[in-house]
């Protein structure tokens, strides 16, 4: 691969659609020699194909874990003050140093950020901790 090859697949990776004729004026080349690269670049595997990126969904969910850290004689005791929150989807007891663990989803870190705040508040509730989460590799309603 020359300079020349490595500035198509610039302007392919920036936008695959884009008219041969423009990649050609970009890189000052002809469109037969620029078509004859992408081919090429094809047939050898080094373009091994192109895809669709979508847009996210306007309704896609942030999630976060809580730590929460409470001083109530028990954990059941703490479960009403945070269960009243749809967002809320799973809540475990969990040994060492954290009371529970708290699963949120929610429509908009914003809300998250509500959510916390008004936990932190409630009575016995002593230390909130939030871990958001960056990446989801599996669901169980994943196939």
């Amino acid at each position: 691969m020359d300079k020349f090859d490595q500035l198509i697949l610039q302007e392919l990776i920036e936008n695959a659609r884009q008219p041969v004729a423009r990649i050609a004026e970009r890189v000052n080349l002809s469109r037969s020699s620029v078509s004859e690269r992408i081919k090429k670049m094809e047939d050898s595997g080094v373009i091994s194909g192109y895809q669709v990126v979508l847009k996210p969904p306007a309704n896609q969910q942030v999630s976060a874990f809580f730590e929460i850290f409470h001083s109530a004689l028990k954990c059941t005791d703490v479960i009403p003050l945070i269960k009243v929150f749809p967002e809320i989807v799973q809540c475990h007891g969990i040994s060492g140093e954290t009371d529970l663990l708290v699963l949120c989803r929610a429509a908009s870190m914003e809300r998250i950020t509500e959510i916390r705040s008004v936990i932190e508040q409630r009575p016995h509730i002593t230390k909130v901790k939030t871990h958001v989460v960056m990446t989801e590799w599996y669901k169980p309603d994943d196939s």
